[in-house]
């Protein structure tokens, strides 16, 4: 559902952050704020989409600027890997994201946030010697659910529906059409292991698995795909302005590095754009 971070990771969190007195601290520059950007994302909301890829499915949000966007426009917010790699981030941004979800038995799945950060041919990277792995903490040390930062409102937001959840008596709405497609999706590939064939993304012979699938339709050929660049666009490319505060990244240990790497990239588009 690409609109419940209007109000999941908008209103919801604007409400936690003023019950914690920290709404003005966290919420300075509005451009960047995480809360504001995703409140805006429900202004001009038409409909939504979702549609099949080669790989499994890309879902967005259709705009009309009739109803208060800025302009008639289609946005994708994330695609998904058949059948539980979900990807987010697109083109050019600088942080680019896996979120794997493997079911380990009828109650419990076993989440992962694969993060990858990107910068401009001209920007040097680094080389890591290893990739770091680290828990994200769901519940501070008193054991109150946290609620200030991305990922763990979605995590709670999963949780409060109950260990299994009759999805018979449930109520969907025009913004779970991505629910409904993929769940069809889901429906149509069982049927085909069924009959005997092969779901999406199993491939027999190693000649004929690519050396990277996307969800959606990325062309591989352009540059901004393989490299970030442009402006700071929101919080997820500004954490060298305080604000990697607001999603589970905080907690890892290539945090430093990554600031870093955003702040040269920052200073590297300014140098450029002054030239």
């Amino acid at each position: 559902d690409p609109a419940h971070s209007v109000y999941l990771h908008g209103y919801t969190f604007k409400y936690m952050l003023e019950k914690k007195g920290e709404l003005e601290e966290r919420t300075k520059d509005r451009r960047m704020s995480t809360l504001h950007s995703r409140i805006d994302m429900g202004r001009g909301i038409e409909s939504l989409y979702a549609h099949e890829t080669q790989y499994g499915m890309e879902k967005g949000i259709n705009y009309s600027k009739a109803l208060g966007a800025d302009k008639d426009r289609q946005s994708r917010h994330s695609t998904v890997i058949f059948p539980f790699y979900t990807q987010t981030g697109g083109p050019g941004q600088v942080r680019q994201e896996f979120q794997i979800r493997v079911p380990i038995d009828d109650t419990k799945t076993y989440h992962i946030a694969y993060g990858c950060y990107m910068a401009p041919e001209a920007v040097d990277a680094g080389v890591q010697e290893s990739i770091p792995y680290y828990d994200i903490p769901l519940y501070d040390e008193d054991g109150n659910a946290l609620w200030d930062f991305v990922l763990a409102q979605d995590a709670h937001a999963w949780v409060s529906q109950g260990e299994i959840t009759d999805r018979t008596a449930e109520q969907l709405g025009r913004t779970d059409l991505p629910i409904v497609f993929m769940r069809r999706q889901f429906e149509e590939q069982i049927r085909i292991v069924e009959d005997g064939g092969d779901p999406k993304n199993v491939f027999r012979d190693p000649d004929s698995m690519p050396d990277l699938i996307h969800g959606g339709i990325w062309d591989e050929g352009n540059a901004s795909v393989t490299g970030a660049g442009g402006p700071i666009a929101n919080f997820r490319s500004a954490y060298h302005k305080g604000y990697g505060i607001d999603d589970a990244d905080r907690y890892g240990p290539a945090m430093p590095q990554i600031i870093d790497l955003m702040q040269r990239i920052d200073d590297h588009i300014t140098a450029t754009a002054d030239d």
